[in-house]
């Protein structure tokens, strides 16, 4: 109310230089105050986009965690498996082992290996819609891309897969299904009930052998996919590595997998379970 009286004052007066300079005062005033609003909004984008991205990158860090356990675990099981069980299959004189032991095998040939990964932090990041927030175009592209890789690798993998697994596990005992189906490890440790079966490792594994012209061109389809696994694997891995490597600015926990390498040196006997 003074400042309006003060001007109506200066015009009655006809001190236009005084009035201009109340005008230019209050304009002063107003810019000053939209500038710390821009500056305090940009301070708060900026915490928001740092957290989200520290939150990605650790995403990042436990999805290459489980690349790792699933490459030098389940999959590389899966490998082995498959050679013996493809030795087998070729000519059964030439491997020595156990009817359970090669049950087993059959068992673990079987398995379909997929990381277990995890996209939370990016969602959202994209569905608060902070993502236009970042400065480096280019790094959203990455970070988009990089996360899409599993629904554009996978989908590959199966248009391989073939009638092998489902055709191992019909000549199966039931009763193995226990401690062998590909899905036990995912128990934390339980144990299913056992589904009685009369049939007999021995019985089993000569039906098996009754099969191997059937088994061993699906057995050798199944080498095709694991194969493409491991190179999916490993794509997924160098992006994931190449993407957190440009989030170290933000980064709030170190890039350092030393029990990884050394569970990757381990035999395979001795690697902890996926």
């Amino acid at each position: 109310m003074l400042f309006h009286n003060r001007l109506a004052s200066r015009f009655a007066e006809h001190d236009w230089f005084s009035v201009l300079v109340e005008f230019v005062i209050v304009l002063a005033g107003i810019l000053a105050a939209l500038a710390f609003d821009d500056w305090r909004q940009d301070r708060e984008d900026a915490s928001r986009t740092h957290e989200h991205l520290a939150q990605i990158a650790n995403e990042i860090r436990s999805n290459l965690w489980s690349i790792d356990r699933v490459q030098n675990g389940a999959l590389l099981r899966k490998r082995e498996a498959l050679e013996l069980v493809i030795r087998y299959l070729d000519d059964p004189s030439r491997v020595n082992a156990t009817p359970e032991q090669m049950l087993a095998a059959f068992a673990e040939s079987t398995t379909k290996v997929t990381p277990w990964l995890s996209d939370n932090q990016l969602q959202a990041l994209q569905n608060s819609g902070d993502l236009r927030l970042l400065d480096d175009p280019e790094l959203a592209g990455e970070l988009v891309g990089t996360y899409a890789a599993e629904q554009t690798l996978f989908p590959q993998i199966d248009a391989f897969r073939g009638a092998y697994p489902g055709r191992v596990q019909q000549l199966l005992p039931a009763s193995l299904q226990t401690a062998d189906n590909p899905l036990r490890n995912y128990a934390l440790g339980a144990t299913a009930p056992t589904i009685a079966d009369p049939l007999t490792a021995t019985e089993a594994l000569a039906q098996i052998r009754l099969h191997r012209d059937e088994l061993l061109p699906l057995a050798r389809g199944e080498a095709t996919v694991c194969t493409a696994t491991w190179y999916a694997l490993e794509r997924m891995k160098s992006d994931f590595q190449d993407v957190l490597e440009e989030l170290r600015p933000w980064d709030t926990s170190p890039v350092d997998l030393p029990r990884l390498q050394q569970q990757a040196q381990q035999p395979a006997s001795k690697r902890p379970t996926p």
